[in-house]
C-alpha cells in the first residue's frame, strides 16, 4: 500500500520500534470510490432479511465491535 502511495509511514524520533501510518489523500480517493460498489455488495447480500433482522444484525455487529475497540484500548 505504501508503494501504490496509500498510506505513509513514520518512525517515532523516541523510540524507532514505533512506526506511525496514516492514509494519504489517494488512499482516502480509493476508499471513497470503493464505498458504493461495497454498499451495492451489501445490500445484494442481504436483501433477503426483513428489516428487523436487519436491525438486530446491526446491533450484534455493533456489540462485536465495541469488544474489539475495549480490548484494544487496554493494551
Amino acid at each position: 500500500m505504501e508503494s501504490r502511495g496509500l498510506i505513509a509511514r513514520a518512525r517515532e524520533a523516541q523510540d524507532r520500534r514505533v512506526v506511525k501510518t496514516r492514509i494519504t489523500a489517494e488512499g482516502l480517493r480509493l476508499l471513497h470510490e470503493l464505498d458504493q460498489p461495497v454498499h451495492e455488495l451489501h445490500r445484494r447480500q442481504l436483501r433477503h432479511l426483513p428489516a428487523k433482522q436487519l436491525r438486530q444484525l446491526s446491533k450484534l455487529l455493533d456489540r462485536a465491535r465495541e469488544q474489539v475497540e475495549e480490548a484494544h484500548s487496554q493494551d
